[in-house]
């Protein structure tokens, strides 16, 4: 998690990576999601190549929306990554900076401490609002990347469990003995069908 400034814009960027049984074509479905989500978003620019999603202007509530950005969907050994960079919109939190600013100004005059005391609120209320803004954003990422691996969870599987699943004559999931023509497991009640 990183916060980044560029020419004009304040931008960030973030990696979450997530656990699946078989990583393969989910990254199409969460990108299809994430896309659908977007179109609800009213975004502008939508652009796709491959596991690479770029967008334009994303409203993320009635007056909150970042300048654009880019997300990159990547599978790898029963794990999907996915790594953002966003540009934040900094509109709101320079106005809020440049009234504290000459308010503060004003206050310095009178009384330092008050001023120093301006300067923490300000500075906390600056971080909030550019936070507020990666907060939203990433519970949109989530919410297209947990929709599809939560029905994919990774299972750790050990190596004597592999063992018994390659041998026919024991239970995969306890490894007791059972004979081919069993239906059910006599130890763990497991179904052999």
């Amino acid at each position: 998690m990183s916060l980044f400034i560029r020419f004009l814009y304040l931008g960030f960027r973030r990696e979450h990576t997530y656990k699946v049984d078989n990583s393969s074509g989910l990254i199409q479905l969460i990108a299809e999601d994430f896309i659908e989500k977007l179109k609800d978003k009213k975004t502008h620019n939508i652009k796709t190549f491959g596991s690479r999603i770029s967008f334009g202007e994303l409203k993320l509530g009635k007056r909150m929306f970042l300048f654009g950005g880019e997300l990159l969907l990547e599978a790898k050994n029963n794990s999907i990554s996915t790594n953002y960079s966003i540009k934040l919109n900094p509109i709101y939190t320079l106005a809020f900076l440049t009234v504290s600013i000459l308010l503060i100004i004003q206050l310095w005059k009178y009384d330092v401490i008050a001023s120093l005391v301006g300067i923490l609120i300000t500075t906390f209320f600056l971080f909030l609002s550019l936070y507020f803004q990666v907060f939203l954003f990433d519970g949109l990422v989530t919410a297209s990347v947990r929709k599809i691996t939560d029905l994919h969870p990774f299972i750790e599987i050990s190596s004597e469990q592999k063992e018994w699943m390659k041998n026919e004559n024991k239970c995969p999931a306890c490894g007791s003995y059972v004979n081919r023509s069993d239906t059910i497991c006599s130890s763990c009640g497991l179904s052999l069908i």
